[in-house]
This record gives structure tokens, C-alpha cells and sequence, in this order.
């Protein structure tokens, strides 16, 4: 698969626009609020009664079932470029802002959408694409 050909199925993902919310598949409760705190070593006594921030995905993110929906992003993208030779996916980075905690029983939902896809680019580890959603 060329570049040319990347970029074409890159557009359409992106003209795609934002996914419909999804919601997450169970309620924000406390005691997988103990247990992330308990593996992330943090010992804020917060967590007695909300979520913290930085645990927005756990709620929201895709269970290990390797089946994602169509309209996933994402996935998409990263099959298109798995279909075009570049199989690996090195490092990750995440800019998230948060406007307030989560508190148990609320059930979050997340909308995704393919912002860019640059490249390619070589790297350290070789020539890919850096995708940000």
C-alpha cells in the first residue's frame, strides 16, 4: 500500500467525524476505585467517595473482546495501517483534561474521533505513522 493510498482511507476516517457516545459497561463504583488507587500507590483519602480523574479510562475503554465496533477510529486506523506493514504500536501519549471527578453510579460515555495521521516518520525504531485521535 502506497502513501497515497494511506492517506486517501486516512481522510475518509477523519471526514468520519466524531463516533456516537458510548457508553461505559458498569457504573463508576468504589470498589475498583480502592483497587486502582491500591495499584497505583495512591493513598488519597478522595478516593473514599469519587473516582479520580485519571481513571476516566478505565471506565470507558474497551474490554480485552479484541471485536471493536465499525466505527471505531482507532481500530480502524490502526488496521488500515496494520494492512499497509506497520504492525507495531511502540509508545502511546495521552492528553487528557478532566472538568471533575466521577462519582459512584454515574455510567460515563466516550465519543472518539481521528484528529491526524503523520508520516511517515523515521524513528529510532524505524519508518511509521504517528496517529492522534
Amino acid at each position: 500500500m502506497t502513501h497515497d493510498e494511506i492517506m486517501a482511507r486516512v481522510d475518509e476516517l477523519i471526514a468520519a467525524g466524531e463516533t456516537e457516545p458510548r457508553e461505559a459497561l458498569d457504573e463508576v463504583n468504589l470498589p475498583m476505585v480502592r483497587h486502582w488507587a491500591e495499584a497505583m500507590g495512591d493513598t488519597n483519602p478522595r478516593w473514599a467517595s469519587v473516582a479520580p480523574p485519571a481513571m476516566a479510562q478505565v471506565w470507558t475503554m474497551h474490554g480485552l473482546d479484541p471485536h471493536r465496533p465499525a466505527s471505531d477510529p482507532l481500530h480502524g486506523t490502526m488496521q488500515l495501517l496494520d494492512e499497509a506493514g506497520f504492525t507495531s504500536v511502540p509508545a502511546t501519549n495521552s492528553d487528557q483534561t478532566y472538568a471533575r471527578e466521577l462519582v459512584p453510579g454515574e455510567r460515563p460515555a466516550i465519543t472518539t474521533r481521528l484528529e491526524s495521521v503523520v508520516g511517515p516518520k523515521t524513528t529510532g525504531l524505524g519508518e511509521g505513522y504517528f496517529v492522534t485521535t
